[in-house]
């Protein structure tokens, strides 16, 4: 999710209202995926976990949606990933990126 890109829900409020876009970006899980995100964690080097948006170190942070909705329901798993791509090399990135997820995979039935 990243209101930068044209298929994202709120594009045209994102596109009406700002100039520019950031690196943070919402990532939804599919329901089997989010047991085994804990583990997965463990394999990022680039990525730290934290909630500080932003900044020149990426970091990204699972989150719970149910519990801080209150506009309107949430409609899926209630987990998404939220990323905050620093200065570091779109490789580095893209490679810690590739592991997790592959973590994620392995672990799944």
């Amino acid at each position: 999710m990243h209101p930068a890109l044209n298929d994202c829900p709120g594009h045209d409020l994102w596109k009406r209202d700002f100039k520019g876009a950031s690196g943070v970006f919402s990532v939804i899980l599919n329901a089997e995926a989010v047991p085994h995100v804990q583990a997965a964690l463990d394999v990022l080097k680039t990525f730290s976990i934290g909630a500080s948006w932003g900044g020149t170190k990426s970091l990204i942070a699972p989150m719970t949606v149910n519990a801080f909705r209150s506009a309107k329901p949430w409609i899926g798993p209630d987990m998404v990933l939220r990323i905050s791509a620093g200065m570091e090399s779109e490789e580095s990135l893209i490679n810690d990126l590739e592991l997790f997820f592959e973590k994620i995979v392995e672990r799944m039935p």
